[in-house]
């Protein structure tokens, strides 16, 4: 989680607005542990590893119309 803490610390916001868009269960868990937002790529290496609770987006393209 240090890492989208320290993003959020840059940027001036707080890790709760930041939108990890991962696809690995460690994403999941960094984002998780940071209090960050998950959106998991489905197509990723990892995706089928990780509960189906999460966000998912099948493509960029669905990602950018989802926000």
């Amino acid at each position: 989680p240090l890492p989208l803490r320290w993003i959020a610390r840059e940027v001036g916001t707080r890790p709760s607005r930041i939108l990890l868009v991962g696809d690995s269960i460690l994403d999941a868990e960094c984002a998780s542990a940071a209090g960050a937002g998950l959106v998991i790529m489905e197509h990723g290496y990892g995706a089928q590893d990780i509960p189906l609770s999460y966000r998912r987006a099948a493509s960029f393209s669905e990602l950018r119309a989802a926000r």
